[in-house]
């Protein structure tokens, strides 16, 4: 009996590779509240982060527009000849070079620039642009056309954002759970451990939470100024190598293949059947 509970224990929480494997046992629900539970967290931790790093500067971005400019037929209509930067801080930063020159250069971690044809990124990870759509459609560039839009929907944003990761986020680690559910049936096979595949997949599914916990941790860093954007980059890598090394390690705490961890309630009555008999005699 204490075995049972210390074993219902270890599943509510996959921070060990005994917990994880112990998710093997447990009910689907029971892994997917738990995963819900941690795709809450993220979600929290991103909505934070884009509130307070990345919608002040979209904010001070639209205020610091001119009075007229649209972008029609895939083409920004922009008054101003200069390249100029609307808004920064530390984590982004949004301005206006028609030419994509090169003049607006920000130490921002990601740089937003519109062009004359094209919106382009700009970070770490490298450059990217997207064309803006060939449409009869005229986007507003200007502040009287997007300062009321942004202030109606920027709370929406912030929802959508948020049941956006909630709903993503187990979807992405059941993906991941399959495709580290293989190895980790293979490991416990060969170090004669009990594991099914559907067990191997939860146990997978339990061992992919520690690394998102780790990236969220990562990601209040990253927002309070604790970590750089490099460092951010590293703890991506690092939570899924936490992701491998817990499914490789947790089918070494399996119950051994030829133990029979959970009672059978048969095993006792057939045991009794057989030796009524004998007693009798």
């Amino acid at each position: 009996m204490a075995d049972t509970s210390g074993q219902r224990a270890a599943t509510l929480q996959p921070f060990t590779f005994g917990g994880a494997a112990a998710f093997g046992d447990a009910r689907v629900g029971r892994l997917l509240l738990v995963q819900l539970a941690v795709a809450l967290a993220a979600a929290a931790a991103i909505v934070w982060f884009v509130r307070a790093a990345w919608l002040p500067v979209v904010h001070d971005a639209i205020r610091a527009l001119p009075d007229s400019g649209e972008i029609r037929h895939g083409r920004l209509h922009w008054p101003e000849a200069q390249p100029r930067l609307l808004a920064r801080n530390r984590f982004l930063a949004i301005g206006v070079d028609l030419r994509h020159s090169g003049a607006i250069r920000s130490p921002s971690h990601v740089q937003v620039e519109l062009g004359q044809g094209d919106i382009a990124f700009q970070s770490l990870l490298g450059y990217t642009s997207i064309a803006y759509p060939q449409s009869e459609w005229i986007v507003g560039v200007n502040r009287p056309a997007l300062d009321p839009w942004w202030g109606a929907w920027r709370p929406p944003v912030l929802w959508i954002t948020f049941v956006t990761v909630t709903v993503a986020l187990p979807l992405i680690w059941a993906t991941l759970a399959a495709v580290l559910a293989g190895p980790a049936w293979l490991l416990a096979f060969f170090a004669d451990r009990r594991l099914t595949f559907l067990e191997s997949w939860k146990v997978a599914g339990a061992a992919v939470l520690p690394g998102a916990v780790l990236m969220i941790a990562a990601i209040f860093g990253y927002g309070l100024g604790i970590i750089d954007l490099v460092q951010l980059l590293a703890a991506l890598v690092l939570h899924l190598i936490v992701d491998v090394v817990y499914a490789c390690a947790a089918p070494f705490f399996r119950p051994k293949a030829g133990s029979n961890s959970r009672r059978n309630p048969f095993a006792a009555r057939n045991a009794s059947a057989e030796n009524g008999p004998n007693r009798a005699s």
